[in-house]
């Protein structure tokens, strides 16, 4: 059975930086799809803010990559390959998001010698 859950961001940090904790059990029962995780744009934006902090040492690609999984498939991908990303694909992607009630996008261009300068992260 899956549990709906709202995950504090203490438990979330303490669990994954302390194996063999009760956090720590929290983040295994999420990666095993036993927990759903509730949350809104706020909370999120309070993950990644503390998950980033010089002190945890999370590379942001990381803290980015778990945000993204919290969140599970619940993401609209809008995929370009264009010289640069101009405003109205920002709209678009907004727009796709609110149309399909998602609260995150990724709009990603592929025209670029990087991938990661490519990448804009959206939430709503």
């Amino acid at each position: 059975m899956e549990l709906k859950v709202v995950i504090d961001t203490n438990v979330l940090v303490s669990g994954l930086l302390k194996r063999g904790t009760p956090p720590a059990e929290v983040i295994a029962d999420l990666l095993e799809g036993d927990l759903r995780v509730l949350y809104d744009g706020r909370i999120i934006d309070e993950y990644g803010e503390v998950l980033a902090r010089p002190k945890f040492k999370i590379p942001q690609d990381r803290v980015r990559d778990l945000l993204d999984f919290v969140v599970g498939e619940e993401i609209v991908l809008e995929i370009k390959s264009v010289e640069h990303l101009v405003p109205v694909y920002h709209s678009q992607l907004l727009n796709y998001m609110r149309v399909a009630h998602l609260r995150v996008g990724l709009l990603m261009n592929f025209n670029v010698v990087v991938l990661r300068d490519g990448l804009k992260r959206e939430i709503l």
